[in-house]
C-alpha cells in the first residue's frame, strides 16, 4: 500500500494543558518547545510531500484544545465509502475536540457518531489491513462497546469488512524522559503493509491477539528501545518507504536488510513525545478517490 494523501492539523495551539491517567508522558510543569514542535511536524509535512502524499491541512482548533493537532484520534474512515465513525473519547478534556471535528470533517465525510458509554479513539485504536479487516484494540481508551459499535456500523456499511478485536493492556516503560505509558494500539503497532509484516511491542497485547495477528502476517516484536522511543508509531508511507522517529544501528539494519526498506526517513518528534505522541498521531490517512477534488 502507498499512502496517496492524508489530513494534519497545525499545532500552533499544541501544549500539555492537562494531565491524562492513562499518558503518564504529560506533566505540565514540562511544556514543549512550541517552536521546535512545529518545525518537526512541518519537517514530517515536508517529507510526506516529498514522497508524493498529498496533505490536507486543517487549522488548529483554537487555544484550550491542545491535542487537536493528534488527527489520527479524530475517528475512522470506512475504506471506499464516505462514512467516518467520529471519535468519542475517554477523557472529557479531548472531548473538546469534538465540535470542532465535525465543524471541519463534515465538509468532507457523512459523520457517524457513537452512543456516550461507546467509547472509540478513531485510529489510534482502529486500523484497516488490506481493505477489508478492521483491526480494533479496545481495553484501555477505546472499550469493547465502542469498539463493537465501530465493527457493527462499518459491517452494516460494507458486509465484506472482517473486523478484529484486539484485547490491549495498560503497559508502562522508564526512561530518559520518565514513565511513558502505551494506551492506544498505534503506539506499539506499526503496519508495513508492502511486507505483510507487524512490528509489535508485545506487553501491550494480550496473547489472544498476539496469535490473531499470526493469521495475518509476519509477527516482529520489537525492542524496548524501539518501543519507548515510538519507533511503533512510524509510517510506511510504500514499498520503499518508511518514517520514523528514532533510530539506532540495530533499527537501521532491520528496516533495511530485514524488511527491505531503500529509504528511512527520521522526523523526530521530541515535543510531541512530551504529549505522548508521535508520527501515525499526526498524520490521517485518506485513501479515498473522492476526495481528489479537495486536494487541488
Amino acid at each position: 500500500m502507498s499512502i496517496q494523501r492524508g489530513m494534519m492539523a497545525s499545532p500552533d495551539h499544541f501544549g500539555i494543558e492537562y494531565e491524562l491517567s492513562t499518558n503518564l508522558s504529560m506533566r505540565k510543569e514540562r511544556q514543549p518547545d512550541k517552536t521546535l514542535a512545529m518545525a518537526h511536524w512541518s519537517h514530517f509535512r515536508n517529507t510526506l510531500t516529498r514522497y508524493g502524499v498529498e496533505i490536507l491541512t486543517l487549522p488548529s482548533a483554537g487555544p484550550g484544545i491542545p491535542d487537536f493537532t493528534f488527527l489520527q484520534n479524530a475517528g475512522e474512515l470506512i475504506q471506499g465509502t464516505k462514512i467516518f465513525i467520529l471519535s468519542n473519547f475517554h477523557h472529557k478534556e479531548r472531548m473538546r475536540e469534538i465540535p470542532h471535528l465535525k465543524r471541519w470533517l463534515k465538509n468532507y465525510f457523512d459523520l457517524r457518531e457513537l452512543a456516550p458509554d461507546e467509547k472509540f479513539e478513531g485510529g489510534g485504536d482502529a486500523l484497516f489491513w488490506h481493505n477489508n479487516v478492521l483491526f480494533l484494540g479496545y481495553g484501555i481508551r477505546t472499550n469493547l462497546k465502542g469498539a463493537q459499535a465501530v465493527a457493527r456500523i462499518a459491517h452494516e456499511v460494507d458486509p465484506r469488512i472482517i473486523p478484529e478485536f484486539l484485547p490491549m493492556r495498560f503497559w508502562v516503560e522508564k526512561g530518559k524522559r520518565g514513565k511513558v505509558s502505551f494506551y492506544h494500539r498505534d503506539m506499539s503497532f506499526l503496519p508495513l503493509y508492502d511486507k505483510k509484516t507487524f512490528l509489535i511491542y508485545p506487553y501491550c497485547f494480550s496473547l489472544d491477539a498476539l496469535r490473531l495477528l499470526e493469521r495475518y502476517g509476519n509477527v516482529v516484536f520489537a525492542t524496548k528501545d524501539q518501543a519507548y522511543n515510538f519507533v511503533c508509531n512510524g509510517v510506511e508511507v510504500d514499498h520503499d518507504t518508511v518514517i520514523l522517529p528514532w533510530t539506532d544501528e540495530y533499527t537501521q539494519n532491520q528496516f533495511r536488510n530485514d524488511f527491505g526498506y531503500k529509504n528511512i526517513e527520521i522526523c523526530p518528534v521530541s515535543e510531541f513525545l512530551l504529549s505522548g505522541g508521535g508520527l501515525q498521531c499526526l498524520l490521517k490517512i485518506i485513501q479515498q478517490t473522492f476526495l481528489n477534488s479537495f486536494f487541488k
